[in-house]
């Protein structure tokens, strides 16, 4: 038997599971410090990660990483970066890419939009 699917109905199911695996009120975020600028907050880029142990921060619950264009620096080495942000970095892409192929990354990018308020260019693993 051969069940069609439309291109719209994939989308949604696929965002529906991200909504359903990302639990958006137990995920907070952080500018972590940028050690060229004296350990200040770079405010350029987000390390996104789940409320563990009540709302510290662990390095193994990381979610996502949002890198925005202000965070390369203008120089030619830095070209391809700058033209491909903002980046989310994911750290279950492999997960992701294991149920769905690619099919994940445009449902991704418009859910974190939906969620975060931010505009997503390029996905890309950990």
């Amino acid at each position: 038997m051969k069940i069609l699917i439309t291109e719209n109905r994939v989308f949604d199911t696929i965002y529906k599971y991200i909504d359903n695996t990302f639990d958006v009120s137990n995920i907070g975020y952080f500018h972590p410090e940028d050690e060229e600028n004296g350990d200040e907050e770079n405010p350029y880029i987000r390390e996104y990660f789940y409320h563990i142990y009540q709302g510290d921060y662990d390095q193994d619950g990381i979610a996502f990483v949002y890198i925005e264009k202000e965070y390369y620096k203008d120089e030619p080495s830095n070209k391809s970066f700058r033209e491909q942000s903002p980046i989310l970095i994911v750290y279950s892409w492999e997960s992701l890419t294991n149920l769905f192929g690619n099919h994940w990354i445009e449902p991704m990018k418009e859910w974190f939009q939906d969620k975060f308020g931010l505009p997503v260019k390029t996905i890309t693993a950990d």
